[in-house]
């Protein structure tokens, strides 16, 4: 880590004012792949359900090099499928210990059931996900950009003089999330 001056110095230099992180940091966990073979053979399935794990790396380069970006970008879709994402949220009422994310680095079984019941109870109350799904959206949101972007702003905070934090928010058709969903 550089020194803690190094901040002031980039800023006196005048090479930067300012900077601005827009919608996530190297704290999210979508920012990393932590699986990249078994995501990279999951999409290649999604285009070509005969493409298997079979297949070799090379032929995963090959086949992914090969295909138009619009196909692997069309393999995004499943990830708001209102129905799957049903599903999930069932998932999370039937297991609270997979609220806990891997980067919480909590290993115990217990500790883990223990945290995910918490959070389940800090999100539905006494109710369930499946009750009200848009519960399962905000705590998918909190955890895969709030928590690591807050986390983010608290250590760069211990290095810079200034620092502001915004949020923007916008439903609309603009930005294709003009979907009402119960329970948000």
């Amino acid at each position: 880590m550089p020194p803690k001056d190094a901040a002031k110095e980039v800023c006196e230099t005048s090479l930067f004012v300012g900077a601005i992180a827009n919608s996530g940091t190297a704290l999210c966990n979508w920012a990393y792949q932590s699986n990249a073979l078994d995501t990279a053979y999951g999409i290649a399935n999604e285009i070509d359900p005969t493409f298997g794990t079979d297949k070799t790396t090379e032929e995963l380069l090959e086949f992914l090099q090969g295909v138009d970006a619009s196909a692997i970008h069309a393999t995004s879709d499943n990830l708001v499928d209102i129905d799957a994402w049903k599903k999930h949220c069932q998932g999370y009422d039937a297991n609270p210990s997979t609220l806990v994310d891997p980067d919480m680095h909590i290993e115990d079984n217990e500790t883990k059931l223990t945290v995910g019941n918490a959070i389940k109870t800090l999100y539905v109350g006494n109710g369930t996900f499946e009750e009200g799904y848009g519960k399962g959206i905000q705590y998918f949101s909190d955890n895969t950009f709030i928590r690591p972007i807050i986390k983010f702003a608290e250590l760069v905070s211990k290095h810079v003089q200034n620092l502001y934090f915004y949020q923007f928010s916008y439903h609309g058709k603009l930005g294709q999330n003009n979907i009402d969903i119960p329970g948000r």
